[in-house]
């Protein structure tokens, strides 16, 4: 039986000995293992120190956020950070995030410059014509847009010969996906992978790192290989064949997630036309190694062996002020990234751009994904200690997702239960069955990022302990009570949590329970607990439950799916008998553990026959939750008889 290794070519002439080896024992599984997207997701708006700005990303781990985002620092960027760290550390939560910045924040960028000219050396027996080369670096300054940015680029190609004779001209341009002045801390590199030993390559490409500075010093983040030359194609990669630099990096679903770039291939192209020129000078031989397109290299100025190309001669311009090495192990940085007005504002206007750009994130302005269902599919949507005015806008926000998308609004860091109520009041007129409004404030330990002490909203823990409890209760049982309890030292440092307010404070868990507020009551030293769990509705019905929400929001989304998977298909009678036999089937498997009856009904009028519309009519019967209890005490005579049970009961006192 011949081997699989018949026709393998040594690639070395000196004695050595090649080892291959082929796994015969390798299966391959019939259900395919892929990392599962979490089923319970949050919103999070607001002020990060890094990253993609208004555009909506999503996370699945805390590693992800930080890796876009950087860390929450909460004096920098205020609370909203810590908030979905707080989500993605339970591994039970995924999050929709929008960073926010203004129009003025730039990009911060890097634009390789390249000098060359065709010069004959005046040393040397018999000197041939050099292609000269050295790199520079240029930055744009106030490019709020990539239009900009692009525009700016433009204009920094030379139009005539500098007084040594060199052409100028942009020869590959790097910007952040996100504008501020985080960017600017970005480093970049060219590195070199070839395998000069290896008799396969056909083409000469560089790998791109980008570096960031964090606390064990410059760390490479990312690394894509590619070449400036476009048109090279590599088929065994099958996502994406293109080894164009810009096809890789730029690519949307597999290229960085830091950076963009533009190879400007125009000026490639008159380079290697000026090296073309050069080798003209030399003989056959010689040209049959050099004169090769797809194996230039004027980074690193080496042949496809590893040797020196001895038409090209890299200047060291290291005494200039602009100078660039592109191979330089810590790499060049980039410049010009601002966060505008953030930076050169002063405390007030700063506070006034930023409830104004949350007001218009929560509007749909800024990236309409926010307002849709469909675009941001989610379970919860947190404020951050926002602005009231801000606060009102996620009441607007919460009424146009009204079947998804509980949200949540906070009492910011008011810490007296009159100021609580009072608030509330103001608030009273922003309702919505999916809004939700709690009442409470604490000091949090942030032991892992800024070693700080910092007053957060009651939100911050929401976020950790919402998605904790859906992942072992599912909703089966309410979130509240027991079931909903922060503990000093854990959850916040003790002696801290504010309002304190009794269970037998009834008369102010009177207002706040009036105004559409969720209680936080003091049950014991250390143990705070979220005494209700409703929602803003305004009419006592089982809507008022915010666990009868969370149910209705997946009942809506069940049935939606359902009916929506039936357009375009045959309506008759018998065809809705089939639909409604599975529909119930599956209705009835996901939600009869959180209802006491639930029944589906495909329906077609006559009217709806002419319409060509059907029906699913579902019928949902909440489950009893006890939200009050009385608790009845009463004192028999010694005698063991009670001679006027009447008057005993009349004569009650409540306790």
């Amino acid at each position: 039986m011949p081997g699989s290794f018949d026709n393998v070519v040594l690639q070395y002439q000196h004695p050595y000995i090649a080892t291959y080896l082929e796994d015969n024992t390798i299966y391959t599984d019939t259900d395919e293992v892929s990392v599962p997207t979490p089923s319970f997701n949050g919103i999070q708006v607001g002020f990060f120190g890094a990253g993609r700005d208004n555009v909506i990303l999503y996370s699945t781990n805390t590693d992800m956020f930080i890796e876009e985002y950087g860390e929450p620092n909460y004096k920098l960027y205020g609370q909203a950070a810590y908030n979905a760290v707080a989500a993605l550390n339970t591994n039970q939560c995924g999050m929709y995030t929008l960073r926010l910045l203004p129009d003025d924040a730039t990009y911060a960028n890097c634009v390789v410059m390249v000098d060359w000219k065709v010069e004959t050396p005046e040393e040397g027996d018999d000197p041939k014509p050099q292609l000269y080369i050295k790199f520079r670096k240029a930055n744009v300054t106030g490019a709020k847009s990539t239009a900009e940015l692009k525009t700016a680029i433009a204009a920094m190609y030379g139009t005539e010969l500098d007084d040594e004779g060199y052409n100028s001209a942009p020869l590959i341009s790097f910007w952040q996906l996100g504008r501020g002045k985080y960017g600017n801390a970005t480093r970049l590199n060219f590195t070199d992978p070839m395998d000069y030993d290896s008799e396969g390559n056909t083409y000469r490409y560089y790998q791109i790192q980008v570096m960031e500075y964090a606390k064990t010093g410059l760390t490479t983040k990312e690394r894509i290989s590619g070449c400036l030359q476009d048109g090279i194609l590599d088929h065994s990669n099958s996502n994406n064949p293109s080894m164009f630099m810009e096809d890789l990096i730029n690519d949307p679903e597999l290229g960085s997630k830091k950076i963009n770039v533009m190879v400007h291939s125009d000026t490639y192209e008159e380079i290697y036309a000026a090296y073309q020129s050069a080798v003209e000078n030399y003989t056959e031989q010689e040209a049959g190694a050099i004169l090769n397109e797809d194996t230039l290299d004027i980074i690193t100025g080496l042949l496809m062996d590893g040797t020196e190309n001895p038409v090209i001669n890299l200047v060291d311009n290291s005494a200039e002020a602009d100078y660039l090495n592109p191979i330089s192990v810590d790499g060049f940085a980039m410049a010009g990234g601002t966060d505008g007005t953030f930076d050169t504002g002063d405390a007030t206007t700063v506070e006034a751009l930023k409830t104004e750009l949350l007001i218009k994130a929560f509007q749909g302005s800024i990236d309409r994904k926010l307002t849709s269902r469909f675009g941001t599919p989610a379970d919860f949507c947190m404020d951050a200690n926002f602005p009231e005015e801000v606060k009102r806008e996620m009441g607007g926000f919460a009424a146009k997702r009204e079947y998804d998308a509980m949200t949540y609004i906070d009492t910011g860091l008011l810490t007296s239960s009159s100021e609580i109520c009072n608030f509330l009041e103001g608030m009273k007129s922003v309702t919505a069955y999916n809004l939700v409004k709690e009442c409470g404030t604490y000091k949090y330990r942030d032991a892992d990022y800024t070693g700080k002490i910092v007053q957060m909203s009651i939100t911050h823990w929401l976020c950790k302990a919402l998605p904790t409890h859906i992942s072992i209760e599912s909703y089966t049982t309410p979130f509240a009570r027991e079931d909903a309890r922060l503990i000093a030292g854990t959850d916040f440092v003790a002696g801290t949590f504010m309002p304190q307010i009794n269970p037998d404070d009834n008369d102010v868990k009177k207002q706040i329970f009036k105004f559409g507020g969720n209680c936080y009551e003091t049950v014991r030293n250390g143990v705070v607990q979220r005494s209700t769990g409703i929602t803003t509705c305004t009419t006592n019905s089982d809507r008022k439950l915010e666990f009868n929400e969370y149910i209705l929001h997946r009942a809506v989304k069940i049935a939606y799916d359902i009916l929506n998977s039936k357009l375009y298909k045959i309506g008759e009678e018998a065809d809705r008998l089939q639909y409604q036999t599975h529909a119930e089937k599956e209705i009835s498997y996901q939600l009869s553990a959180y209802l006491r009856s639930v029944t589906v009904e495909f329906v077609m009028t006559a009217k709806d026959e002419q319409r060509s519309i059907m029906r699913l009519r579902m019928r949902l019967v909440f489950k009893t939750v006890i939200t009050r209890g009385i608790l009845e005490i009463y004192l028999d005579p010694r005698t063991g008889t009670v001679t006027d049970t009447n008057t005993t009961a009349t004569s009650a006192t409540a306790v």
